[in-house]
């Protein structure tokens, strides 16, 4: 029997050296045992339809989700809120801008 992670054997005719490797499962196939499908190599029709399963189900032009969306929010709030905090304490203390300065007041800094 020959195992799998030797790449010079096809994993059908152990006397054959393999050629390529199936994109799906990665099996060392020989020249006969390639499967092509739209420009892929496959080991067999089964390893050729998952790939297209997968495939119609990952759509990259539907951008992030729900979740991912939420977190650039919070990341970006998170930031705004760092950046103004700065500039306040930036005109209160260095700047003596009375606005500022109220501002840190009321915060009780």
């Amino acid at each position: 029997m020959v195992k799998d992670t030797d790449m010079s054997i096809c994993v059908n005719h152990t006397n054959r050296a393999a050629t390529a490797r199936c994109v799906t499962c990665h099996k060392p196939l020989c020249a006969e045992c390639i499967v092509k499908v739209k420009g892929s190599t496959y080991c067999s029709q089964t390893c050729a339809d998952n790939a297209a399963r997968f495939n119609a189900g990952f759509r990259p032009e539907r951008g992030p989700g729900l979740f991912a969306s939420i977190k650039n929010l919070i990341v970006s709030l998170v930031g705004l809120a760092i950046g103004l905090a700065v500039l306040v304490g930036i005109g209160a203390y260095v700047l003596n801008i009375g606005f500022c300065q109220k501002i840190i007041k009321m915060l009780g800094l």
